[in-house]
């Protein structure tokens, strides 16, 4: 058996009146190197002399001690080919979301819409990236529990332990049929929300998709309202090269995918205000 880690984060931009949505997800492959990746960002904290939380939106460039644990992670991940970073970005569709229960059935079918397409038994390289793949371990981002999209309304901002094994309950078989509906195998799954604090994958995760929403704001808009324009910079510091200079130009990048909604790549063509 073969498995996958697979950390879980999610943005959402609001742009015109439009709502889209970046999954990013941080996967590493369950063996050895998972445990060598994990122990290097972990250590990575010592040399950068800081045992702080990397939450992306809440440091910039003049914590120092936090942007160079930051340059580590990034390095250590650009440098481990057994680590993927895989981001799905959609535009929330009311259209869509009928066709599911409810809309935690359709938010947990868009986490892995995107993957499934990539652990198929034929295909191209990329559609069977992952095909040796049998089991899933997915842990997301518990701090989505203040999404509205996600949780809905809430009486507190704490989220009780029931509430979150209902939403696991309610994730994880969406998830499963979506994994083995578009796969077309019969794909393991195992699911979790967590504390980001206590695990450096879901804040690596939670810095890539950051840097990823930096990119794709600088897509859509025409001026720079709003960017965060030191993570923009280290998009183009660590992932461009002469080939791959825009967010969809990395659909068949397999260390750093994007996978984006036929719908929202005319719009990165053709900003809008």
């Amino acid at each position: 058996m073969t498995a996958i880690t697979v950390w879980i984060d999610e943005s959402e931009v609001i742009h015109n009146s439009r709502h889209y949505w970046i999954i990013g997800q941080l996967i590493t492959r369950s063996d050895g190197r998972e445990f060598d990746f994990l122990k290097t960002i972990k250590e990575a904290h010592q040399l950068a002399r800081t045992w702080d939380t990397l939450h992306s939106c809440e440091f910039n460039r003049s914590d120092s001690r936090k942007w160079d644990l930051l340059r580590k992670w990034l390095d250590a991940f650009m440098s481990d080919d057994g680590v993927y970073f895989h981001s799905y970005i959609f535009e929330k569709s009311t259209e869509w979301e009928s066709n599911f229960a409810t809309p935690h059935d359709y938010f947990a079918h868009q986490i892995f819409f995107g993957l499934s397409n990539k652990m198929k038994s034929v295909g191209t390289s990329m559609q069977t990236l992952f095909s040796d793949i049998n089991t899933v371990i997915a842990i997301m981002d518990r701090r989505s529990a203040n999404s509205g999209l996600i949780f809905q309304q809430e009486d507190s901002e704490e989220i009780s332990i029931g509430r979150l094994n209902d939403l696991e309950n309610t994730y994880e078989p969406r998830m499963l049929k979506t994994l083995r509906r578009h796969s077309n195998r019969n794909i393991n799954l195992l699911f979790s929300f967590a504390n980001s604090k206590c695990f450096d994958g879901l804040q690596l995760c939670d810095c890539l998709t950051y840097i990823t929403r930096q990119k794709f704001l600088s897509e859509i808009q025409s001026n720079n309202q709003n960017i965060r324009t030191d993570f923009l910079e280290l998009f183009e510091e660590y992932f461009c090269d002469s080939n791959n200079r825009n967010l969809g130009d990395f659909g068949d990048y397999p260390k750093f995918n994007q996978f984006i909604s036929s719908d929202i790549l005319p719009l990165l063509e053709n900003p809008r205000i």
